[in-house]
């Protein structure tokens, strides 16, 4: 029997789980009790990549321990994977979610170079070549960048967007418009020019798009079957395998 185990993807607004024969899904972060009635059977093990913060991280430890009787295991960025090594000069300082996916990106590429765009509250892509996380660029995700203009600037006020607007490239008529397609266009010229510079190097590698813009941001840029909505949760599993695992 394959062992019950929970497994969390936190990031700065939302949390993804998973859990056996449940389909998985997303809440606010801030909603975590949630978990309680989404999650009705005891799991064996809890499995969290957390990004949110020490607070929030003790915040959530102590609510799983109360909802399920369970101790969770928080992954960590190490030096080395399930075949990947870490190039940065401190392994630890790696965002786990980073880590972890590009950890999963390597092992489901068959060996082919991958770049791994995480479009969510930051938008990162990171490089991972001959088993070996190279690392990448971090900027403002869509909402992030849309929150910083209009709360820094003081005459820019507006109800703000939270999808990539399809129509970025159409010249925006009103202030709401500048601002949500502004981020946009911001988004998808970051990362085309990475993924144009990627495959320009490395023709035959892999592109691969996740976190909770990715979806949209894919499909923008006409990516759409690149689009892998839990890679972070994969890398999860290969961190902290089931202790039932014969092999990783």
């Amino acid at each position: 029997m394959p062992e019950l185990i929970l497994d969390l993807d936190v990031g700065n607004t939302n949390t993804k789980w998973r859990f056996p024969e449940m389909t998985g899904g997303r809440f606010e972060n801030k909603n975590f009790e949630r978990l309680k009635k989404i999650v009705s059977i005891r799991p064996e093990r809890i499995r969290v990549a957390c990004v949110a913060g020490e607070v929030y991280k003790l915040k959530l430890s102590n609510a799983l321990r109360e909802y399920f009787d369970c101790e969770p295991e928080f992954a960590q960025s190490s030096t080395e994977c399930a075949g990947v090594q870490n190039a940065y000069m401190y392994p630890v300082t790696l965002g786990v979610d980073r880590w972890l996916a590009g950890v999963a990106a390597w092992n489901q590429s068959g060996g082919a170079p991958c770049l791994v765009v995480d479009a969510g509250s930051a938008l990162t892509i990171d490089t991972i070549e001959r088993g070996i996380f190279r690392g990448g660029y971090i900027i403002p995700g869509l909402g992030m960048m849309q929150q910083c203009l209009t709360g820094n600037t003081g005459k820019v006020l507006c109800d703000i967007g939270w999808s990539i607007d399809m129509e970025y490239l159409s010249t925006p008529t009103d202030t709401q418009q500048a601002v949500c397609r502004g981020a946009s266009f911001a988004v998808c010229a970051v990362t085309e020019k990475a993924v144009s510079l990627f495959l320009l190097r490395w023709p035959h590698g892999k592109v691969l798009f996740t976190g909770g813009d990715g979806a949209d941001l894919a499909r923008t840029l006409n990516r759409e079957c690149d689009y892998k909505p839990d890679l972070v949760l994969d890398g999860l599993a290969l961190a902290l395998p089931s202790h039932h695992a014969i092999d990783i």
